[in-house]
C-alpha cells in the first residue's frame, strides 16, 4: 500500500512537471501582465475579423511569442505565430499600437487617450483603419491545400510561370485585401473571394543580369501566375 502511494506521488509530480513544460512563456519582457491582456485582445480581434471558430484557431494557430516595445509614437504590441494546415507552416507577425505619447496628434478621430494604455475597443478601432501601421493578418479557415506537398506546389508554380523558379517564401497576401468601412463585409480577399486570405507560395528565377521572373500560386485554389519584380526586392 505504501509503495502504491509513493508511485502515485511520483506520477503526480511527473505529470505536473510535464504540463508546465508544455506551457512556455509567450509574453517576453517586463510588461508581462499587460502583454497577456493584449494577447487576449489580439486573439479576440483575430477571431472576429477572420470569422474563425475557436476550435479552428486552437488546431491551426500556434503562438510563439509576444512582447511590447517602444516606438516613435509610443508603444506597440507585437506577436509572432505559426499557421499550420496539412504540410504547410507559415510564420506570421502582427502588431498594433497600445499607447501614444502626449505630443502625438495622429488619428484624432479615434479620440485615443494620451496617458493611458488603450482599452480593447480602442485597439479594435485603430486596427480597423490600420492606424499607426497596426495590422492583424487575414487568414481564411481552410481545411486542406490544393497540393499534397511543397514540391507539388512548386512544380505547379513552375508550370504557371514557364520557368524553373526556385522557392522563395510563403505568405498571406494581405495586399490583395480591399478595406472599405462602408461595405457590409470590408475584408474580402479579392483573389479568393473569401473573408480572410489564402496562403500563397512565391518563387523566383534570375534569367539575366538584374532580371528575374517571379511567380505566385494560391495554395488552396491553385490559381496564380507570374508578376513583374526587381531581383533585389523579391
Amino acid at each position: 500500500m505504501k509503495k502504491n502511494f509513493i508511485y502515485l506521488i511520483v506520477a503526480f509530480v511527473f505529470f505536473t512537471v510535464s504540463c508546465n513544460r508544455q506551457k512556455p512563456q509567450i509574453c517576453q519582457g517586463d510588461d508581462g501582465n499587460r502583454c497577456e491582456n493584449y494577447l487576449e485582445t489580439w486573439e479576440d480581434y483575430f477571431l472576429e475579423v477572420n470569422d474563425m471558430t475557436l476550435d479552428y484557431f486552437e488546431e491551426h494557430i500556434e503562438v510563439i511569442e509576444a512582447n511590447m516595445k517602444d516606438n516613435t509614437d509610443g508603444k506597440n504590441f507585437n506577436i509572432r505565430y505559426l499557421f499550420k494546415v496539412d504540410w504547410l507552416e507559415i510564420e506570421v507577425r502582427d502588431q498594433f499600437q497600445v499607447y501614444k505619447n502626449v505630443d502625438v496628434d495622429k488619428f484624432p478621430q479615434l479620440q485615443l487617450p494620451d496617458t493611458e494604455y488603450f482599452q480593447p475597443n480602442k485597439v479594435f478601432e485603430l486596427l480597423d483603419i490600420f492606424a499607426f501601421e497596426s495590422h492583424v493578418t487575414r487568414v481564411a479557415s481552410v481545411e486542406n491545400l490544393k497540393f499534397t506537398s511543397k514540391s507539388k506546389a512548386l512544380g505547379a508554380l513552375k508550370d504557371i510561370t514557364g520557368e524553373d523558379v526556385g522557392f522563395r517564401r510563403y505568405e498571406f497576401k494581405n495586399a490583395r485585401l480591399t478595406y472599405d468601412p462602408f461595405t457590409q463585409d470590408p475584408y474580402i480577399d479579392t483573389a479568393s473571394g473569401e473573408r480572410g486570405a489564402h496562403p500563397y507560395m512565391y518563387g523566383v528565377k534570375e534569367v539575366g543580369d538584374d532580371e528575374c521572373v517571379c511567380g505566385e500560386i494560391d495554395l488552396v485554389s491553385g490559381k496564380g501566375g507570374p508578376y513583374p519584380c526587381e531581383c533585389e526586392i523579391q
